[in-house]
């Protein structure tokens, strides 16, 4: 939908703590970009189990219209403030608590 679409787009400042969380219906390579961002963000390609497969950390505004793709298929992305996966010491193979 829309609101998928946008993400964090449009947001000068995202808090700590916070992020976007995408759930698609199946795996697959879902294709992220950086439209609209006023800010870098972290994106982290997960599991379907909530596991981290992948982290872009702090992936700058600069970077459109280019659009990063998982290392493989992934059931969750993860949007949030730059740096934020580092703040909480997580790495891929680390597994979050899905809401």
């Amino acid at each position: 939908g829309a609101a998928q679409t946008a993400g964090l787009g449009g947001r000068a400042d995202i808090p700590h703590d916070y992020g976007m969380l995408f759930v698609f219906p199946a795996d697959s390579t879902y294709g992220f970009w950086m439209k609209d961002m006023l800010v870098p963000i972290d994106i982290l390609w997960l599991s379907d189990n909530g596991t981290i497969l992948s982290i872009l950390d702090s992936v700058a505004t600069s970077t459109y219209p280019n659009v990063f793709y998982p290392p493989k298929p992934v059931r969750y992305v993860l949007e949030m403030r730059a740096g934020e996966a580092k703040t909480f010491g997580w790495n891929p193979g680390t597994t979050i608590r899905m809401p």
